[in-house]
């Protein structure tokens, strides 16, 4: 009897340790999901957030790209709508007329040179047709005012090309270099005598080409 209680309590202690045994190890691996779970759902937050970041950042970078290649020009005279009109950095004068509403029917377009970069903070001029006198086709972009002999086209020393600037009396390579090297640093000129800043050009030369340019 006493051998047989002996193996009872045996049997009875070993089930009673399996039985702990396979109860802790269920344990375990239920806290092993638990925490492979919890660490899967805070990966994907991290993720969903770490993308809405980049979206945000590449959302500011566009608007900052597209507010730094805006300017603005005043385009006045025969234009349906004259004002201050907002473009993109690179558009032409026809564009800028454009966005002023267009010319009216008695614009006279052949005094602008319409395919000529636009700068930001210049002045176009839209002459009418009893103006016409004055300006020669396929001139550069104008503001008014006569040429040297009332009709000559005046050049704009605002987006004026070096070669353009070449033709005025007394502007050579080094001095054209130079009004464009001025505008590029200092921004478009302001009025004509302005040009008067420009290393190289004094009053001599200014009194030469003053009735010849605009801005």
């Amino acid at each position: 009897m006493k051998q047989k209680n002996l193996i009872g309590i045996l049997l009875i202690a070993v089930f009673v340790v399996v039985t702990g045994i396979i109860f802790g190890t269920g344990q375990e691996r239920g806290e092993s999901s638990r925490m492979l779970e919890s660490a899967a759902i805070t990966d994907t937050q991290d993720t969903g957030e770490t993308e809405k970041q980049k979206e945000t950042e590449t959302e500011t970078e566009t608007k900052a790209s597209e507010q730094a290649s805006q300017i603005y020009v005043y385009v006045c005279g025969h234009v349906k709508e004259p004002g201050v009109v907002r473009i993109t950095s690179g558009q032409r004068v026809y564009e800028a007329i454009d966005a002023a509403g267009g010319m009216t029917e008695d614009a006279y377009p052949d005094a602008l040179n319409l395919a000529s970069p636009v700068n930001d903070g210049e002045k176009i001029y839209v002459p009418g047709q009893d103006e016409a006198s004055k300006y020669d086709a396929g001139s550069e972009t104008v503001s008014g005012g006569d040429g040297a002999d009332g009709s000559a086209a005046l050049v704009n020393i605002n987006s004026a090309s070096k070669e353009e600037l070449m033709t005025l009396p007394g502007i050579g390579e080094a001095k054209a270099d130079a009004i464009i090297s001025y505008r590029e640093t200092n921004g478009p000129f302001s009025s004509t005598d302005d040009i008067l800043n420009v290393s190289g050009i004094k009053e001599g030369v200014y009194d030469q080409i003053k009735s010849l340019i605009c801005v």
